[in-house]
Order: structure tokens, then sequence, then C-alpha cells
């Protein structure tokens, strides 16, 4: 929800800066230009740091290159700069050339090791850059809360006794990188990937075996119902879990479907988001007798990923999708920030305390006392800002992305004049352990 609210905002800017420079901006959310160049859609998790990294990458690893046969976007070009002409599952998986680094830009790995946690000690940020830039909600959705199952199954793995690490072992490949390629080049979804103990697998057999891990352990910790689901906690991890086994089940149509079928398989179309581009780029491929490497394809490609609505070709097939918010929850998220993590507190004191406001990051929110006396100016690029002295700021230390929500810090904001008092009562109650 927040994610597409992001592409919201960014509309609405575009717009804006083209009618005041009189240039016309146009905004995509894609990877690839199909010349070279790509960019990020990254994802982050908060994750206990008692997991060792190694289980971590081992099993990123294998979901990652996995994933791709329900989270990918589709592109038009085979290849880093299209070398190739094809359409493949992934618009990110050709830029990825290494399976553990700190490197985002260049020899971009699977699993990315910085660490920056932005929280208490005992978490860590688990930075995401292999993932698509989706425009369907259901992949958006899987990507983001499958990959979330997954690290709730490492956190949980010791404490119930599951051996998560014969499982990793039994799925460790003889060459990820490479099989990161392989899956997004296969539109047959049954290539073979190498596996260190001689025998092979698929993408699809792989993320089959992680969702059983996944249910073995939910049950271990819930229990099950009589028809031996597991008793997961809350409406959102159900919800995940089904949506989970339905890609799965689509994926398994897929697979087994020629392509004369698959052009009529709009149901899974509707979830799958690289079946839906090409089912549009196959039958305009059809119809004019064109190849894959035509610029028509690629402009549809890039059409597809346009966020003015009346550029973007998504948006003229967005009504046959499934949804997994809808356009109400979008625009309320673009005006509202998250109740449940610090990101509350932030934007309150934001539209609140704007004048009073120096700076914000993840982690901390410094302000300059409402009674500070002003003391000049200074450049600040085309404007100027008032001079402050360190003396004249107050500053909050959030690290806990959990402990500054509504629920906690409402009463503090409606009952304050000021944010510097604002942030003395919240100190003030931290301090006393309240």
């Amino acid at each position: 929800r927040y994610d597409h609210a992001g592409d919201l905002l960014m509309r609405r800017a575009a717009a804006s800066a083209s009618a005041r420079t009189g240039h016309d901006i146009v905004l995509h959310r894609n990877n690839v230009d199909g010349k070279g160049a790509s960019w990020g859609t990254h994802e982050n998790y908060m994750m206990l740091r008692s997991v060792p990294f190694d289980t971590v990458a081992a099993l990123m690893t294998a979901h990652f290159v996995s994933r791709q046969i329900y989270a990918g976007s589709g592109r038009v070009g085979i290849g880093e700069r299209s070398e190739t002409a094809g359409y493949q599952l992934s618009q990110r998986a050709d830029y990825i050339h290494a399976i553990l680094g700190l490197q985002t830009t260049f020899e971009r790995p699977i699993v990315n090791t910085r660490d920056e946690s932005h929280s208490p000690s005992d978490y860590r940020r688990l930075h995401v850059i292999v993932g698509d830039a989706n425009r369907m909600d259901v992949p958006q959705t899987l990507k983001l809360g499958v990959t979330s199952m997954l690290l709730w199954l490492a956190e949980h793995a010791d404490e119930t006794g599951y051996d998560l690490a014969a499982l990793l072992d039994s799925m460790a490949l003889v060459d990820p990188v490479s099989a990161m390629h392989t899956v997004s080049h296969d539109l047959t979804l049954q290539a073979e990937l190498p596996l260190r103990d001689g025998g092979v697998t698929n993408a699809w057999i792989m993320q089959v075996r992680l969702r059983a891990a996944v249910y073995e352990m939910g049950a271990l910790v819930y229990g099950t119902d009589t028809r031996g689901e597991p008793l997961w906690p809350d409406k959102p991890t159900t919800g995940i879990m089904a949506l989970w086994g339905q890609a799965l089940a689509d994926v398994a149509a897929i697979r087994h479907a020629d392509d004369d079928t698959r052009l009529n398989m709009q149901p899974e179309a509707s979830r799958v988001e690289w079946l839906m581009k090409w089912q549009l780029l196959e039958r305009l491929r059809r119809r004019h007798g064109l190849s894959w490497n035509d610029p028509k394809l690629r402009a549809i490609d890039l059409g597809w990923a346009a966020l003015d609505p009346v550029r973007s070709i998504f948006e003229k097939v967005r009504s046959r999708t499934e949804r997994t918010v809808d356009d109400r929850q979008v625009a309320d998220a673009a005006g509202n920030a998250p109740q449940t993590t610090r990101a509350w507190l932030r934007a309150a004191v934001v539209n609140r305390y704007a004048s009073q406001v120096v700076a914000v990051s993840w982690s901390h929110l410094t302000v300059r006392r409402h009674d500070a006396p002003q003391t000049g100016e200074e450049s600040y690029g085309n404007a100027s800002r008032p001079i402050v002295r360190p003396s004249d700021l107050c500053s909050l230390d959030m690290s806990d992305p959990c402990a500054f929500d509504k629920a906690h810090m409402a009463a503090f904001v409606d009952g304050t004049r000021n944010a510097d008092e604002l942030i003395t009562q919240i100190d003030r109650n931290i301090t006393a352990g309240r």
C-alpha cells in the first residue's frame, strides 16, 4: 500500500514540476533501460541478529533465485544491453553477478551484505536489491510477504528444533548466479538447476519446498486445526500463505500449458505480472509478425511502466488484475503515515511543527527550541535558513522502530504546544521506564 502511495506522490510531483518548468517530465516504475543501465527496487526487512548470516544468505539465495516465477515483472530483451532478442521473467536478473556483496551499482549480488540496522542492536536490516518494480498488487504483496515468512522461519528454527541447515544443504545450487539468469530466461519454467549434492531441481520445486518448510514451522509454533492447517496468528499471515499457495498453483498451470493456451489464461495472468505482459506483447507480435527485437515491443514494455495513467499501458488492463489494496487505501496512505511504527511520530511532528524541524532520519528527530534566538541566516542551495547553534537543538533517539507509534505517542503530540516540549516529555517518560 505505501509503496504504491509513493507512486501517487511521485505522479503529483511530476505533474507539478512539469507545469512549473514547462518541460514534460515522465516517470516509469521499472528497473532497466534495455541499453545496459539498471536501477533498484530495494526491499528492507527487520530481523533478529541472532540468526547466523550464513543461514540468512543460504535461505535468501534459494528464495531470490526461485521467486522470479511469480514475482517477476517481465522484460523484453535478454542480457544487460538486450544483446539477444527475447522475453524473460525478471527485469533485474541479468544485472546480478555475485552471490554475496556490499555493492549495489556494480557486480550486484543476490544477497546484499549492507548492515545499517537503523534499529536496536539485537536486530539487523536485510537489504534486498534483486527484486523487480511490480505494477500489479499480487506479485508485489508476495514479494514482501513471502520473504518475511521465510525470515520468520529462520528466526524460529532453533527454538523448535527444525533442521533448517539440512533443508538449505539439500537446496544449495552449484552456481546461484547462473541459476538466477537461467530461471529468468526460461519461459517454460522447467529448466533444471544443478545442486551441489549432485542432483537437480527447478525454481517451482524450490518454492514448493520453502513453503512446506514454513508450513511445518507454523504447525510447530501455532498448532493446527482439524484440517491440519497451521493456526496462523492473524489474517495478514493467513492471507500471505494462501496467496503463496495460489501463486504456486498458477505457476504449475502455466508450466504445463503451451503458448496458445497461455495466451488465454486470464485468472493466472491477473496475478502473474510477467504472464500478463507477455500475453499483451505476444498477441501484438503474432498479429503483426514482429520479432522480439522490434522497437514496437520495447516501446510497449516501457509504456507498461509509465506512472501517468494517460500514458500507461498497464492502466488500460489494471481492471483485469487482482487487487490486494484499493485506490482509496492507496490515496489514504499517500497522506497518512503508518500508525504502527515510528513513521507516525515523524510525520506528526513534521505536520504540526514544521518550522522547528531541523533534521529527520531513520532513527533520530532533531528540532530547534521554540524560544531559540534568531542569529542570522546562512545560504542553503538556492535558499537560506536560520543559523542554528547546538545549544538551540533538541533531539530524540527513535532507534526502536516499534516504540514511537500512534498508540504510544498520540497523547504526547496532542498535549504539547511545541516540538521541543514534546521531545522533552517523551524523553522524561522513557527515562522513567514508562
